[in-house]
């Protein structure tokens, strides 16, 4: 066989496993687009702008309350994650279900942990973050943007 013919049958290899990838995912999507978002008894502590060091792709992340849900928006422009609240200070991620199935591979934490730090006593704010896929090495701090 020749090589170019071997290098088109790679990338149709390439191309099948990623559509089966891409199905697994749509595949998960729907169970988690039917399963029940939970709030914490209250959200303030944790709505707000985060900053990250060190991820190139990544500026800020941006915690926000949007139609009953808390979503993290990357860089303030896709809503990329929706916080499902399992204990205190304790959240899952779940795509949300307007996310693409390309976007889902890319970002791949779903049900990954975040965790919050204690609230601020003086102002009841969450300051910083872990999440714990964020880049190759581990856990990732997220801090909270202050004026």
């Amino acid at each position: 066989m020749r090589a170019d013919a071997r290098a088109i049958l790679r990338k149709s290899d390439v191309s099948n496993q990623c559509q089966a990838v891409c199905r697994l995912v749509v595949n998960f999507t729907f169970f988690y687009s039917i399963q029940k978002i939970v709030l914490p008894p209250d959200t303030k502590p944790f709505i707000g702008v985060y900053t990250v060091e060190g991820l190139a792709y990544l500026r800020f992340l941006e915690v926000k309350l949007v139609k009953g849900q808390l979503l993290i928006s990357l860089n303030g422009q896709l809503d990329v994650f929706v916080l499902n609240y399992t204990k205190p200070l304790t959240f899952t991620i779940i795509f949300p279900p307007s996310l693409t199935c390309v976007n889902k591979f890319i970002f791949g934490v779903e049900n990954d942990l975040v965790v919050f730090d204690s609230p601020s006593n003086v102002d009841g704010l969450c300051d910083k973050f872990t999440m714990y896929s964020a880049s190759p090495s581990g856990k990732t701090f997220f801090y909270r943007a202050r004026d």
